[in-house]
């Protein structure tokens, strides 16, 4: 079924509105933000976006946000991929976290077409400051080509959110493990996960 495009424009916009900017200013003010936006408009194209983010916080309140928006718009055979995976550590066990993951997928006025947005987000807080290892980096840094990757790859959606899937899992565990302290690194107070694919 074809969907108008000013229609479907309109109800992208509305929901990133109740999505991301509908957060109170106070749950902001500590935010690490990231959003991969990939708009394809051109006959039998296709274009992939990823971004993988790696952040340290520190204050009260943490209110990061992570979206991913892939729409294909008045084309045919057209593809958007939009990934974002996000890790935020906030430092110094501060009293209010509110992290935000979406991801939105959208087709608008398009024939033979096919849009696909992945946010993945691990929020962690501990005790006091940490940094995280030179191995680590190196490894973040692999892990953001493989991604990119993967989102290039032309997978089905089923195998590349199993793909995807895989490597936030691993990114996840580099966080865990490679995460240190001055004197040792002394309880992760909490943890939050959250999985948004869609398509």
């Amino acid at each position: 079924m074809r969907i108008p495009a000013l229609f479907t424009r309109t109800l992208l916009a509305l929901l990133i509105v109740v999505l991301i900017g509908a957060v109170p200013a106070s749950a902001t003010d500590g935010g690490a933000n990231q959003v991969v936006l990939v708009t394809t408009t051109a006959d039998g194209s296709s274009l992939e976006r990823s971004e993988l983010q790696f952040t340290l916080l520190g204050g009260p309140t943490v209110g990061s946000e992570n979206l991913a928006q892939a729409t294909s718009d008045a084309c045919s055979g057209c593809t958007s991929i939009a990934v974002a995976v996000q890790a935020v550590v906030a430092t110094g066990g501060p009293s209010t976290v509110i992290p935000h993951n979406a991801a939105v997928a959208a087709n608008s006025g398009c024939t033979d077409c096919a849009s696909y947005a992945y946010a993945y987000q691990y929020v962690l807080t501990t005790h006091g400051s940490v940094y995280l290892s030179p191995a680590g980096h190196a490894r973040v840094a692999e892990l953001r080509a493989e991604i990119a990757d993967a989102a290039a790859a032309g997978l089905a959606f089923d195998a590349l959110t199993a793909r995807l899937d895989e490597l936030s899992a691993e990114f996840r565990a580099v966080v865990d493990q490679d995460l240190m302290a001055p004197a040792g690194l002394r309880g992760l107070a909490t943890r939050s996960i959250d999985t948004a694919p869609a398509s």
